[in-house]
């Protein structure tokens, strides 16, 4: 004899969707031998399509089913940044690389490469950088005419220069800020 489907309690909204009661309505999780049952009974009604038979409601389906688990931030080597692309670098344990490849005939010949880590800027130390370099440039263009000599002439032009760039915000690579705005 075969088994006669269970049709579980439905009805159509006024808006034209069916809604059907969760299966976990039933006490015990008899049907489906308990499959989806986890101890709560559920009188939630979920929307469906007009052919589904039972259906396991949002919040009785995450009870099913565990908690992601979340992985661990990637752990930090201990190297500076841009190890890799330096030509030689040596870690605090005589670790010798070239170019991101280590050497393991030369580890701990050579003592540990020492990082200098530049600190950058701040938005007032920029600005007042740029105000100095443009008090800088027009005291050095006065002083232009004054001079007599080419070569005196030539390395002021290129003093100029240099403050141009600053004034306009490009800083060179080795330029200490500090000491220019101290001076």
């Amino acid at each position: 004899m075969a088994k006669k489907n269970k049709v579980w309690d439905s009805y159509i909204a006024e808006d034209g969707n069916r809604y059907m009661v969760c299966v976990n309505s039933e006490e015990g999780g008899k049907t489906f031998n308990g499959r989806y049952w986890k101890g709560k009974s559920c009188f939630k009604y979920t929307k469906v399509d007009e052919y589904s038979k039972a259906i396991v409601c949002p919040r009785c389906s995450s009870r099913l089913v565990d908690p992601p688990e979340f992985k661990d931030r990637r752990q930090s080597t201990g190297r500076p940044r841009g190890w890799q692309f330096m030509n030689e670098f040596v870690d605090k344990d005589g670790n010798v690389f070239y170019r991101g490849k280590e050497q393991l005939k030369l580890k701990g010949t050579l003592s540990p490469t020492i990082i200098k880590i530049s600190k950058k800027p701040t938005k007032q130390q920029k600005k007042k950088a740029i105000t100095i370099a443009l008090r800088d440039i027009s005291s050095l263009k006065k002083s232009l005419g004054d001079i007599k000599t080419k070569r005196e002439k030539s390395s002021t032009e290129s003093k100029i220069r240099k403050l141009n760039k600053i004034a306009s915000g490009r800083f060179p690579r080795n330029f200490d800020i500090d000491q220019f705005i101290s001076k």
